[in-house]
């Protein structure tokens, strides 16, 4: 199976980077499912993300699944944005048959009619959701909080603020996502809350002056899968990112000398989720709806809380004590701040093409 193994590029290996992005497009191969006539299909292409998560889903809910229905499961991991390319180039003929996708990809694809229409008669979890998570054509799967991490070797408490990512001190050893990998959208926003006390996530001239100057004076790193971040945690190579929360907790109980801090100035959700293509062949449509119900189970929102510290949007599910007080409950997103996931979703592209042309000067 194809694997995320991408390394943190400098500046200058962004500038090398950037022309290659459509040529590894144009090659990704394919997966497509089987099946044919009115029966169930042979297999199914779910399109995710590669390392540690793509190993969470299948333990949780795509073995299991591909056990009990003998469909077979086959992958195409990547970037959002190049999962999104990729449908958005072969919209008439899907290259995979449901995919994994941020809240705000989820949005504009269902503002350009890409997504099939949801119901509990297709996915039977999907009335239990509170209306927050789901929308026509999308059910989010998990949430977390975007978070100021550091790195607990250098720091004897918490940064104070997004304010740290100018403190010249930690030159060389902040972290920036690499835009065509990771958009900067939360990288933004979070600026934008802090140059606003809190005011507005949306003041992103401002938040990309802020980007500029980090770029221009602090020679910061870009990290593109969000395992790379964590492995440059682990290596003690940097000192301030910006992630999410969830995934922090899960490096620090793996050993890695890390923590973080949600900003006094405000945090964003990160939520992610579920959609089916429209154009998928029909044979296929109730099998992925069983498929996305997999990740839905009690057996499998606990596996993706206890590994990954994510908790399910499934009223239903009851945690246990220890669990409940590792992970954020639907709860406690009151207190955090909902992106409007039109507004980013429609402005993205932009911002990551404007931030790879600060980058490359």
């Amino acid at each position: 199976m194809p694997r995320e193994d991408n390394q943190w590029l400098s500046r200058r290996g962004i500038v090398k980077s950037s022309g290659a992005l459509a040529a590894t497009l144009s090659l990704a191969g394919c997966l497509g499912g089987g099946g044919s006539g009115d029966g169930a299909p042979d297999s199914l292409t779910f399109a995710t993300w590669g390392g540690t998560w793509q190993d969470v889903c299948q333990k949780a809910a795509l073995d299991p699944f591909a056990e009990e229905t003998g469909i077979e499961i086959n992958y195409m991991v990547g970037s959002e944005s190049e999962r999104f390319q990729r449908l958005v180039a072969q919209e008439d003929n899907p290259p995979f048959d449901a995919a994994q996708y941020p809240t705000e990809y989820l949005a504009r694809g269902e503002n350009e009619d890409m997504f099939y229409s949801l119901d509990s008669e297709l996915i039977p979890v999907y009335d239990k959701v509170p209306d927050t998570f789901k929308s026509d054509s999308w059910l989010v799967h998990h949430f977390t909080a975007s978070a100021l991490v550091y790195n607990t070797n250098t720091f004897d408490s918490p940064p104070e603020d997004m304010g740290v990512y100018l403190d010249t001190d930690y030159k060389g050893r902040v972290a920036l996502g690499e835009p065509t990998q990771r958009s900067p959208a939360f990288d933004l926003m979070a600026f934008s809350l802090y140059l606003t006390d809190g005011e507005s996530y949306k003041e992103i001239d401002e938040a990309f002056e802020m980007y500029k100057e980090v770029v221009d004076t602090m020679d910061p790193k870009f990290p593109g899968a969000t395992e790379q971040y964590g492995k440059l945690f682990a290596n003690d190579e940097i000192d301030i990112g910006r992630i999410w929360a969830a995934r922090s907790a899960s490096w620090a109980a793996d050993g890695t000398a890390i923590d973080y801090v949600l900003p006094p100035n405000g945090s964003m959700t990160y939520s992610a989720g579920h959609a089916i293509p429209k154009n998928i062949s029909e044979n296929k449509l109730s099998a992925v709806g069983d498929l996305i119900q997999a990740f839905y189970t009690s057996d499998a929102s606990k596996t993706f809380a206890n590994d990954m510290n994510y908790p399910t949007v499934n009223p239903d599910v009851e945690y246990s004590e220890e669990v409940q007080s590792n992970v954020p409950t639907m709860d406690d997103i009151d207190n955090l701040l909902m992106p409007d996931f039109e507004w980013v979703g429609s402005n993205r592209d932009d911002w990551t093409t404007r931030a790879n042309e600060i980058i490359q000067g």
